[in-house]
């Protein structure tokens, strides 16, 4: 008697497989697309709200630093921002916000809250062109509209690397996007990214006299290698790259290459 042969059908096999992995990797794909939501909406929050308190720190406007942090925070459709609130308390800023996103498949949400604190700046104001006293030579002007110093040049704990050392320039505080000018005619020598600078601008003035913008958002330049500028123009805005807290401008003057303090330029 000759042996019973069983023949399973490859294309009958092949359609099993496709039956049952497409659903495992629709639903794998959609845990996966959610997790990634969940994600950016805490990454988002957790913009909102250091720029929110970075702003009111250095302004001392709480409704310019809730603006700055809901502009931050964006426009999405997966997820809104449900309470956004910041304040200024003795000599504190408290931001709060709460975030909802929906859930897949369910008529529930998850609500990702968080907080933020920042002390007070005690900032320093001066403006070019007021009735002022000039702060230093005026061979220089301020690289922003309205400064304020947020940290000063000379020795101090640096907030990022966690030790004592110089704070070789001035940081002046403002929104993403603050216009920053050049201090003075020049061409400039560099333009493009530093280990701890972020995206710089280096502008060489003659006679030893060099400035240096740094910390903006690569899209805020204007300027290039080797072009051509004066005192006034407008070269970039003001962003939080390289070894950067929040957004600010750290603007330095050097001669032959080494550190002065800035103020000592400035009119």
């Amino acid at each position: 008697m000759a042996p019973i042969r069983l023949r399973i059908s490859k294309k009958g096999a092949a359609t099993v497989e496709f039956v049952i992995i497409l659903p495992l990797f629709i639903l794998l794909a959609m845990v996966l697309w959610q997790a990634v939501v969940l994600g950016k909406a805490v990454l988002d929050t957790q913009a909102a709200l250091r720029d929110a308190v970075k702003v009111t720190a250095t302004t001392g406007d709480a409704e310019k630093g809730k603006e700055q942090g809901e502009t931050s925070f964006g426009d999405w459709s997966n997820y809104q921002m449900k309470d956004f609130t910041v304040e200024i308390k003795g000599e504190e800023v408290i931001a709060k916000a709460e975030t909802e996103v929906p859930m897949l498949f369910m008529k529930s949400s998850y609500t990702y809250t968080s907080e933020a604190q920042a002390p007070v700046v005690q900032s320093l104001n001066f403006y070019a062109g007021s009735d002022m006293p000039p702060i230093g030579t005026g061979e220089l002007a301020p690289p922003v509209s309205n400064p304020i110093i947020t940290s000063d040049y000379g020795m101090r704990w640096h907030p990022v690397r966690g030790e004592y050392r110089l704070h070789s320039g001035i940081d002046f505080g403002g929104p993403f996007g603050t216009p920053i000018y050049a201090a003075g005619d020049g061409i400039v020598r560099y333009a493009g990214w530093r280990t701890g600078y972020g995206y710089t601008i280096e502008i060489d003035h003659g006679g030893g006299l060099m400035t240096r913008y740094a910390h903006m958002e690569s899209h805020y330049m204007k300027v290039s290698t080797g072009e051509q500028v004066t005192r006034g123009q407008h070269i970039a805005g003001i962003g939080s790259t390289g070894w950067s807290t929040g957004p600010h401008l750290h603007f330095e003057v050097l001669v032959n290459n080494i550190p002065q303090d800035p103020k000592q330029y400035i009119y």
